[in-house]
């Protein structure tokens, strides 16, 4: 099944993606490729660089990573050569060398509309991006850090590039005067369904975004999933002999109240000729050790990166994993409603494809938006060929078939383990509250009894545990509550 064309059904999944720099620019170049709803969040407090030159010039707010945003969304094809003039970068010329076109670009629309978010949707609108932009703030004010000797460093870009002893290490993050969240970010976060926060500089990048008002609580409020996606490797100056977990730390340090729902790690080792690079620059993996298990409710490990010349996530991977996250998974186990005819009785299929509700079980589970798996116990040869004939197995994009001596719930939690996946984020559908409904509840699973129609449709729940969320009379009627 395809989710780059079905990753939402009906209303988009909502993502917002926080951050800035290279990190947000490599989420979004792969998210961008799949039918969601996407929202940057980009830090407005870099002051290096042409976007530093021209922050001091005009008093505006630095447009550089807003740039570096749209232009990942930008239209691969239809803003092709504009996407070039954005990134392009002048090498020569009194007053020019240095700058990027992008950022002047933003300026003068900036000028022209008098109003920084003007600028941004406007060139939202000309890039023919996916998605939008959104600053954190729009208030003018500094990054600045306090290092464990009591030094002071004003600048993000004396923060990113360490004109101090790199050995002391960063106590507190603040910023020079305080900033407001601006509404339509606090508005995005609010009605998300994920928000991934990272990758990218942990004290130049991402966490600048935490120290705004009213973003942690917007974090805290906020329905959604939260997602960190841990850096691959330390930064000299900042982030020195940090493992997972330390990255972690520092995100609910600075967005205190919040949990991390998962965390996403790359599990690949890096060439080993590249590492040596690094390390002469004093940069090495980050380690994923045990105690970032306690930071978040579920970490994934995948591999995430590419390699060409520098080590970095790669765009697609992360997108997989991302949109796995955000797309529910629902399990059916419908062995009742889908099998139990008189023909499987007899063992004759011919006619299964015309029995009411294996029709309506293929109209639902063509409906895009969800991971779906069908879980049935039974002789697999037996049990695919009863699917092969339903006409029905396309529609899943995973068939599990338990033994007959299985455990149904161990079944079930493999499926979860499997597709990366809290409990609280997937749906159990079933005909049996004294089998699959039950095991769902235990597992923590939203669970959907299907109680028309099948020999078990007349039991009543013992005990809470074979209480589901949902009750419908038939599949056809799903849609409605899942």
């Amino acid at each position: 099944m395809d989710l780059k064309a079905n990753a939402g059904r009906g209303s988009m999944k909502k993502v917002v993606v926080i951050g800035g720099g290279t990190g947000s620019y490599t989420v979004l170049r792969g998210l961008k490729h799949y039918d969601l709803d996407i929202t940057s969040v980009v830090s407005m407090f870099d002051s290096g660089g042409s976007t530093g030159r021209l922050r001091d010039e005009f008093g505006m707010l630095p447009p550089g990573d807003v740039r570096r945003a749209l232009i990942a969304l930008a239209d691969d094809n239809a803003a092709g050569v504009l996407r070039q003039l954005f990134e392009y970068r002048y090498d020569r010329g009194n007053g020019l060398d240095g700058h990027n076109l992008g950022n002047l670009m933003l300026t003068a629309l900036t000028d022209i509309y008098k109003s920084d978010a003007k600028a941004i949707e406007q060139a939202g609108n000309i890039l023919n991006i996916k998605g939008r932009v959104l600053p954190v703030s729009l208030t003018n004010t500094q990054l600045c850090a306090r290092l464990d000797n009591g030094q002071e460093i004003v600048g993000e870009t004396n923060i990113d590039l360490p004109k101090h002893d790199p050995k002391n290490k960063i106590w507190q993050l603040y910023l020079q005067k305080p900033a407001e969240l601006y509404e339509p970010t606090r508005k995005a976060i609010a009605e998300a369904d994920l928000i991934v926060i990272g990758p990218g500089d942990i004290y130049s990048s991402v966490l600048p975004n935490m120290l705004v008002s009213g973003m942690p609580e917007a974090l805290r409020t906020s329905k959604a999933r939260l997602a960190y996606v841990c850096n691959l490797m330390t930064k000299n100056g900042e982030t020195d002999g940090f493992a997972a977990s330390h990255h972690a730390r520092e995100i609910l340090k600075y967005a205190p109240g919040i949990e991390l729902d998962y965390i996403v790690c790359n599990s690949r080792a890096s060439d080993k000729r590249l590492l040596e690079k690094y390390a002469a620059e004093q940069s090495f993996p980050v380690r994923i050790d045990e105690r970032v298990h306690e930071r978040a409710k579920k970490v994934i490990l995948e591999d995430l990166i590419t390699e060409p010349e520098l080590i970095r996530h790669d765009s697609g991977k992360l997108a997989t994993v991302l949109v796995d996250i955000a797309t529910p998974l629902v399990i059916f186990d419908l062995d009742d409603t889908l099998f139990s005819t008189t023909e499987q009785l007899q063992g004759t299929y011919t006619n299964l494809l015309n029995i009411t509700p294996a029709r309506e079980a293929k109209r639902v589970l063509d409906a895009p938006g969800y991971r779906k798996v069908l879980v049935t116990r039974g002789d697999p040869r037996i049990q695919r060929k009863k699917i092969d004939i339903l006409g029905i197995k396309d529609a899943f994009d995973d068939i599990e078939v338990c033994a007959t001596s299985e455990d149904k719930k161990k079944c079930f939690e493999r499926v979860i383990t499997k597709y990366n996946k809290l409990p609280g984020d997937v749906i159990v559908v079933g005909d049996r509250i004294d089998s699959e409904i039950k095991y769902g509840n235990e597992l923590g699973c939203r669970t959907i009894l299907i109680a028309k129609g099948g020999k078990y449709a007349s039991l009543a729940p013992k005990d809470k545990r074979e209480q589901p969320t949902h009750t419908i009379e038939s599949l056809d009627k799903l849609l409605k509550v899942i």
